[in-house]
C-alpha cells in the first residue's frame, strides 16, 4: 500500500493516504511511521514526499515506533535527496527520532556516506 505513494497520478496518492490513516487507526500510528520510514530508503520523490508529510502530521507517535533505531538509515538517505523539500523535512523528523534514540544510532550511519555527503549532513544532524 505504502508502495503507492509513489505514483504519478494525484488520485492514487490521495487514496493511498486516506488507507494508511485509516490503517494507523487499525494497528497505531508509530508501526505505520516505521513501515513508511523503510519505504523511504528507495522510495520515488513523490514516495518520500508524501511519506514524510504523513510522518510529519502523526509526529507525536513517533514515541510509538517499535525500532526506532531501524528508521534511521531510511531517514538519513532521505537527507541526500536532491529535493530541498525532502531534506528538510527528513531533518524535521530525524529531529524528532533523535530525542528519543540520541545520536548513537546515527553516527555509524554517517561515517558510512562519502566525505561530500557527510559535510552536507553533519551540519544537518
Amino acid at each position: 500500500m505504502i508502495q503507492n505513494l509513489s505514483d504519478k497520478q494525484t488520485l492514487v496518492r490521495a487514496d493511498a493516504i486516506t488507507c494508511t490513516n485509516k490503517w494507523a487507526e487499525a494497528i497505531g500510528h508509530g508501526h505505520v511511521i516505521y513501515h513508511m520510514c523503510r519505504a523511504l530508503e528507495k522510495g520515488s520523490p513523490e514516495l518520500r514526499l508524501d511519506g514524510l508529510n504523513w510522518i510529519i502530521e502523526n509526529m507525536g507517535a513517533v514515541k510509538d515506533i517499535p525500532e526506532k533505531k531501524d528508521v534511521c538509515f531510511s531517514l538519513c538517505e532521505c537527507l541526500q535527496d536532491k529535493k530541498s523539500d525532502i531534506r528538510s523535512m527528513a531533518e524535521k523528523v530525524i529531529t524528532e527520532i533523535m530525542g528519543h534514540t540520541g545520536w548513537g544510532p546515527f553516527e555509524p550511519i554517517v561515517k558510512d556516506l562519502k566525505p561530500g555527503v557527510q559535510k552536507q549532513v553533519l551540519p544537518m544532524l
